[in-house]
């Protein structure tokens, strides 16, 4: 059976969406590591994807 992401996990990943127009920061880096952090092995894929996704957005934005 496979499990669901946690609510916190899918907060930071909605709040680094908000985050990610606006230029690279702190907060973005936080929201990222927790949002690939905590998530078991198997669901690992889809939120590497994600924060490969949003770090590529960010790039050539000035801090």
């Amino acid at each position: 059976m496979m499990k669901r992401p946690s609510l916190p996990v899918l907060f930071a990943r909605a709040e680094a969406l908000l985050l990610m127009d606006a230029r690279p920061s702190d907060a973005l880096e936080s929201l990222l590591d927790n949002a690939l952090n905590n998530v078991t092995e198997a669901q690992r894929g889809h939120p590497a994807r994600f924060d490969a996704w949003v770090r590529h957005q960010t790039v050539g934005r000035v801090n």
